[in-house]
This record gives C-alpha cells, structure tokens and sequence, in this order.
C-alpha cells in the first residue's frame, strides 16, 4: 500500500514538473514573440520603455487595479474573466517594453557609434543574403555573433567577460542587500504565479510595493540590479559560448529534478539546527544556483528560435509566436507568470530556500492563504 502511494506520489510530481516546464515554454515563447515585434517594426527602446514607464506609473498611483476590483465585481464571470485577462497582458508587455530598455541601456557598447551604424545598415538588409551580411560584419568587428541591431536585445553579444561579471556582482549585491535577491530566480519554470481570483486580488497591482509615489519608484530602482544579474550571467554564457539548446534542455532537467525530489524541503532539513548566517549564506548559494539554471533555460531557448525562425524579419511569426505563448499560459491557469518586475518580486522571506516550480496544489495556498477559503483557480496536478 506505501508502495502505491509513493508510486502515485511520484507520478504526481512528474506530471506537475511536465505542466512546469510547459509554463516555461510559454513564458518564454510569450517574451521572444512580443520582443521580436518590437523588434520587427524597429520600435525604439526609449521611446517604448518610457512610455511604459509613464504607464506603469499612472496606473500605480490611480490604483487602476483596485478601481477594475470595484468595477467588475458584478460583471458576468466570462466578461470579467476577459478584462482580467488583457489586464494581464498589458502588465507582461509594460514589463517587457521596460526590460528592454534596461537590456539597453546596460549593454558595453551602447555609445559605440561605429557600431551601432553598423547594425543600423544590417537591419536595413533583406532577402538572401541577409546571414550572410551578419557573418561578414562580425568577422568585420571580430566578434563570433552580429547583434541584429542595438535594442538591448538579449540574444548574443559582444559584451566582455569583465563587463559581465561586475554586472552581475553589483546586481547580486544590491539584491542580496536589499532581500529581493529571490527575484532574480523567480521566472519560469522556477518561479511560477498561479492565477488565483481572490476577493480583492483579482487584478494584480501595476507594481510591488504600492500606489505612493516614492514605492514605486523604489520598484524601479530594484529592477535595475534584476536587470544586471540577467544580462551579465546571460553575457558570460555568450562568452563561454555555451550551446543554447543543448544547455537549456540540461537546465530544465536539472530544474525538473529538484522540483521532483523537492529540494527546497531536504535543504531546509539539511541545515535544520544551523546558524541564521549558515542559513543565509547557503540560501545565496541556493538561490545563485538558480538563477544560473533559469537563465541559461531562457537564453538557450530564446537564442534557438530566433535563429530558426529570424523574428526580426517575420512579424507574422513573432505574433503568433507570442500568441501562442499566451493561449499556453492561459490554458494552464498561469498567465500571471509571465509577469516580471517592476510589476512582480520575490522577497527573501525568513523561509529559507525557495521552491523550485508550482508541483502541487498546496505550494499555492502556502503562497496566497486566503485562498484556500475560496473556490479554486489554478490547475490542480
């Protein structure tokens, strides 16, 4: 009978580790499709990312969420489900219209004139002889990869290992500093946001902290070390030169396994008794840990299909391909995972070491309590 349990009992986790990884794909299907029609239409990165820091900020101080929970409260569940949902995208495309302005503006050679007029001339191509063009102006520049064009696009880079790693230990510091280190690690598939309705919290908030004035900027700033950690890790996979699908399939097996085996339980176990600085220090590691796994999952996967399918030439594609990331997501009750700061963190809580993926249903209520009080809206495994 034991046997049967933890037969099932395995089953079980496999199967949420499945959904998990599913969460991830359409996370990240639903960033590289919009990224890549922004990219496509030749959209500035700073004429975009104010303007949806203008957005964000009006919607954070009239407390926009909070007049749609009066609002629709009475609505039918269907037009209210709707409104939820394109409230939803529009936080997802805020906070990537904002991550790429910052992917931007922190790049080494983002005053780099006589590259950048390159690049200019290198989106301008067309037809055949458009990889061909790339190739020869890397082999110009003496670069193993061409950026497409200068718009903070995280794909492969020229950036140097030393610019890569202050980056990312100036980014890890302030986080770590400021207990919002977690935020680095909590996207897909390692951290996942189910979409919970409950009273009150239905529309999530424009940004973390609150509607004042001085909270969101603080959000703000946040973003900026969240922002360095990525791309530096993500650079110095570049350098190292790492084999983008090859390395994201590992990672996501690696993630896999620890939401299997539940590694956030047996850690904590593991240093039950210890210090709060052994604790606090085996947490970083943790966490540092995951941030490598996550990253290298998106950059090897979003580097392998916009090899494949050239989004910056076919805006068609990177529609559908962000379309269907969010069919995905919304399928999988998740949508909300897609959302990344300033609008959503993840505080280093006095609960030491994080849980890797959403394996079962009571990982949900741990995270939003009132919730269990109410009917259920995520997909139960």
């Amino acid at each position: 009978m034991a046997k049967d349990v933890s037969s099932h009992d395995l089953g079980s986790r496999v199967s949420a580790a499945l959904l998990d990884t599913l969460t991830g794909l359409s996370c990240i299907a639903y960033w590289v499709g919009v990224w890549g029609m922004l990219d496509s239409v030749h959209v500035s990165p700073w004429i975009s990312g104010l303007m949806a820091f203008g957005a964000v900020v009006v919607l954070a101080r009239t407390a926009a969420d909070q007049w749609l929970e009066k609002r629709s409260k009475d609505w039918n569940p269907v037009a209210r489900g709707l409104v939820i949902w394109c409230w939803t995208c529009c936080l997802v495309t805020l906070s990537l219209m904002i991550w790429r302005l910052c992917m931007w503006s922190v790049d080494e050679k983002v005053f780099a004139q006589k590259q950048l007029d390159m690049e200019a001339k290198l989106a301008k191509t067309a037809g055949d002889d458009f990889q061909k063009e790339r190739a020869r102006m890397a082999k110009t520049l003496g670069i193993p990869w061409m950026p497409v064009q200068s718009y903070g696009y995280p794909g492969r880079t020229d950036m140097t290992g030393a610019h890569a790693t202050l980056m990312t230990v100036l980014g890890s510091c302030i986080l770590i500093a400021v207990g919002r280190f977690r935020s680095a690690s909590h996207a897909a598939p390692i951290g996942i946001v189910a979409d919970l309705c409950v009273e009150g919290r239905c529309f999530d908030k424009a940004v973390f902290s609150g509607s004042e004035l001085q909270e969101v900027l603080l959000d703000f700033f946040l973003l900026l070390p969240v922002v360095f950690v990525w791309r530096g890790v993500w650079a110095w996979y570049d350098c190292l030169e790492l084999p983008a699908l090859a390395s994201a399939i590992v990672a996501n097996l690696a993630v896999a396994a620890c939401a299997i085996c539940d590694i956030d339980m047996r850690l904590q176990h593991a240093f039950e008794g210890c210090s709060k600085l052994v604790k606090d220090t085996a947490d970083v590691a943790y966490t540092s840990v995951l941030v490598l796994l996550v990253v290298c999952i998106w950059r090897g996967l979003w580097e392998s299909l916009d090899d494949r399918l050239h989004l910056i030439e076919h805006q068609d594609i990177a529609a559908g391909l962000a379309l269907a990331g969010a069919v995905g997501l919304t399928c999988l009750h998740r949508h909300r995972s897609a959302v990344f700061p300033p609008v959503n963190f993840c505080v280093d809580d006095s609960q030491h070491f994080a849980k890797v993926g959403l394996t079962c249903a009571e990982s949900v209520m741990r995270e939003h309590p009132v919730a269990a009080t109410q009917p259920t809206q995520y997909n139960t495994v």
